[in-house]
């Protein structure tokens, strides 16, 4: 089973996200929630994830520094922004990082199943 990570300083969200979705139903092992940057560093550093969802503005280490530090590691790990933020600017410096998913909130729990299901059918093909 894959293993999925959810980053955001808000606990509702993370909460919602975590809840909603049926993971074992997708083959997912939901690994935890984490509320800051930082937690979400050592989690993913502990954990392995194979998926990590992640809000870009928090405190401590924003979404994008923690995409840029993890990819400095020899992990595997596949990122999708969930944001408030509709800038252009955060989108360019996301996929500059190789994020291939960059979705905007509120989101259809339907439409976050399909990203999942994309990711991990590239991640089996891998």
């Amino acid at each position: 089973m894959l293993k999925l990570l959810i980053v955001d300083d808000e606990e509702i969200i993370c909460n919602t996200i975590a809840s909603v979705i049926p993971w074992e139903e997708l083959g997912i092992t939901l690994v935890g929630t984490c509320l800051d940057g930082v937690e979400a560093y050592h989690t993913i550093l502990d954990e392995s994830p194979d998926i990590v969802m992640t809000d870009i503005r928090m405190p401590g280490i924003s979404g994008l520094e923690l995409i840029e530090r993890i990819s400095n590691t020899n992990l595997n790990t596949q990122f999708i922004i969930l944001s408030g933020y509709g800038e252009f600017e955060y989108a360019k410096a996301a996929f500059r990082l190789g994020v291939d998913n960059y979705l905007l909130k509120p989101i259809q729990p339907q439409e976050f199943t399909q990203i999942i299901l994309r990711i991990a059918d590239k991640l089996e093909k891998e």
